[in-house]
């Protein structure tokens, strides 16, 4: 791929991340990417083409290898929507995987790998939508949805660790959930644009946050 492409997309993912899409210029994302102001005009058709570029980017791994034709023009909705929908679908078949007993066959910690190593792949992406949703429409709607979805399983199944002992016993245990996933989206997503300065590698994030969960909600988190 181009290689202003990778700049633009590393400018554009911090930008969108701190400022917003909406309070966020061209020629900021240009200046910031090294790149003419002028020039980004020949690499996209405007504004909402960066936008849909870093999304795809990032729910794609594979997606700044390939060539892309100059300028890069916005992606439609359906091929957003496809793109999420395989990354949240993916998400889901590790997530929510039942014995034949219908019961969770991951772990407490096991899931809390999973939710992290997602979270932490897809952050740029989780949270451009989450925190510009006005700007992406059916997309924000669907990555909702998903989040919904997402309470739902790992509702069921913290009542089930509680209810085997995995757990410690809990009062509220839907709000308790709203914390473990907080200090999952924190560590995964937030820190790094957030926190820059800290550089934390995320295999030490992913260390950070799941010692904090294992010790507050397991029975015996050194077994």
């Amino acid at each position: 791929m181009e290689p202003r492409l990778r700049a633009v997309y590393e400018a554009a993912s911090n930008l969108f991340l701190t400022k917003g899409y909406a309070n966020t210029q061209v020629s900021q994302i240009a200046e910031a990417a090294n790149v003419a102001t002028g020039t980004m005009y020949n690499l996209f058709q405007g504004k909402s083409a960066i936008l849909t570029f870093v999304l795809l980017a990032t729910l794609d791994k594979g997606y700044l290898d390939e060539d892309v034709p100059l300028p890069v023009k916005e992606a439609d909705t359906a091929t957003l929507l496809l793109r999420l929908s395989a990354t949240t679908e993916g998400l889901f078949r590790r997530i929510d995987v039942r014995t034949e007993q219908n019961e969770p066959a991951n772990s407490f910690a096991e899931t809390l790998s999973i939710l992290f190593d997602d979270a932490a792949e897809y952050h740029v992406a989780f949270e451009i939508i989450n925190r510009n949703g006005e700007a992406l429409g059916e997309v924000a709607d669907a990555y909702r949805q998903a989040i919904d979805r997402l309470y739902h399983v790992l509702e069921r199944n913290l009542l089930y660790y509680i209810a085997q002992g995995e757990v410690r016993k809990v009062e509220f245990p839907p709000l308790h959930l709203y914390n473990i996933l907080e200090t999952i989206v924190w560590w995964a997503m937030q820190v790094p644009y957030k926190v820059p300065a800290a550089n934390i590698p995320v295999d030490k994030a992913k260390e950070i946050a799941l010692d904090i969960l294992t010790h507050a909600y397991l029975t015996d988190p050194d077994s």
